[in-house]
């Protein structure tokens, strides 16, 4: 009878291993809102009650993956990449971790979905925000007495290397993210300038302004509710109850809800909140044309514009299953690429130059919409003198 016992026993390791990586892999493959038990199960090549016998819920599914298989793992590739830039350390370790990070392994994919998704999904938060709590703690990320501008640097180190991989997800190129993080390493070691910070920059707020009023109130509650839940778990019936129209004139002028979500995002992440800050770049005259980035880049962190980064995340999770939210996502970062250094008044030869910092800017601002959510409140922190590092002395 021991015998039988053990060998069911031996069974049953091997099946919850096999099990995990065939959850791993769905997610990697498909995101965590598509996980179930019937894809686990087919990948697995088990039987759904297999898997049903071992996980009483879909996040549970998630929460063991992380426990068992991808949690250490991952934040060891954070302590690699944010240790070195922090540093000031320009080694091979650097460079081999950003070839995980912008080309990510199945087992990273699947980490920074559940770590994105945790941010709405409780089950997943439970965990996943406890690790990352402890992990940001042990780097002096948050807690008490905390020099306010390390933590600022060290955070914002953090949102860079989490959107790389997400801009991964939405298959945008960034390019050499190498040559990008080594100007981060090269502003960590200088460190921020002497000289206090320059005066606040009030950006105005972006609005949708299409001209229609009913599409207006559309987008905003389209934002408002993936913002929210993420584009699977949205419906036609929420957003019409939050812009207070029926079902019908939404799908009268957008046949589902992903051609929703990608003209959302032309509307709001092209139109809108590059406009916005073109305008807060073009009212500052005064400034070397860095500095005027920094401002605005530091506006853009601000809590009032946390329902944009959280847009802007979900988009990116999203656009790797949807080709319409995908191409909007690209043609948003190329946009930005030329028109930022232009509305800053950089000369042509500078923005050449320059560009691997708006890179880096880019995957900055992309991954605050999961810093936000783990390490907040942020508004206090000294932005400001974090982008001014950046700046040539």
């Amino acid at each position: 009878m021991a015998q039988v016992s053990r060998r069911r026993s031996l069974r049953s390791v091997t099946n919850d291993a096999v099990i995990r990586r065939a959850v791993i892999d769905e997610i990697a493959h498909g995101g965590i809102d598509a996980l179930g038990p019937t894809g686990v199960a087919r990948r697995a090549g088990l039987t759904t009650g297999a898997v049903y016998s071992r996980y009483e819920s879909v996040p549970e599914m998630a929460v063991d993956a992380w426990v068992e298989d991808l949690g250490v793992h991952y934040l060891a590739l954070l302590d690699r990449v944010v240790g070195a830039v922090l540093a000031g350390d320009q080694t091979l370790v650097l460079e081999r971790s950003m070839v995980a990070l912008a080309n990510p392994s199945a087992d990273t994919l699947a980490a920074v979905e559940i770590v994105a998704a945790a941010r709405r999904i409780d089950e997943l938060d439970e965990v996943v925000g406890e690790d990352l709590g402890r992990w940001m703690s042990r780097r002096h990320l948050t807690g008490e007495g905390v020099d306010p501008l390390d933590r600022a640097t060290g955070l914002f180190t953090l949102a860079a290397t989490w959107g790389v991989t997400l801009f991964s997800l939405a298959g945008v190129s960034g390019g050499d993210w190498s040559e990008s993080f080594r100007w981060a390493t090269a502003a960590a070691r200088a460190g921020a300038p002497a000289a206090g910070p320059p005066p606040p920059v009030v950006a105005p707020e972006p609005t949708v302004t299409t001209g229609d009023e009913v599409r207006d109130r559309l987008l905003t509650a389209t934002m408002d509710v993936i913002a929210r839940v993420g584009l699977e778990r949205t419906t036609i019936s929420r957003i019409a109850r939050r812009a207070q129209l029926s079902q019908g004139v939404i799908y009268g002028g957008h046949g589902s809800k992903e051609e929703l979500l990608a003209d959302t995002v032309r509307v709001l992440l092209i139109d809108g909140l590059a406009s916005a800050e073109r305008l807060a770049l073009a009212d500052r005259p005064e400034d070397d044309p860095l500095s005027r980035v920094a401002a605005t880049m530091a506006a853009y962190l601000a809590p009032d514009r946390m329902a944009w980064r959280h847009l802007r995340l979900e988009a990116h999770l999203s656009a790797r299953h949807h080709p319409a939210v995908a191409d909007a996502l690209r043609n948003a970062f190329d946009e930005a690429l030329v028109t930022y250094p232009e509305a800053a008044g950089l000369d042509p030869d500078l923005r050449q130059a320059v560009t691997p910092l708006l890179r880096y800017l880019a995957a900055v601002t992309l991954g605050m919409g999961l810093v936000d959510h783990y390490a907040g409140p942020l508004g206090d922190l000294p932005w400001d003198q974090v982008l001014r590092s950046f700046a040539p002395s």
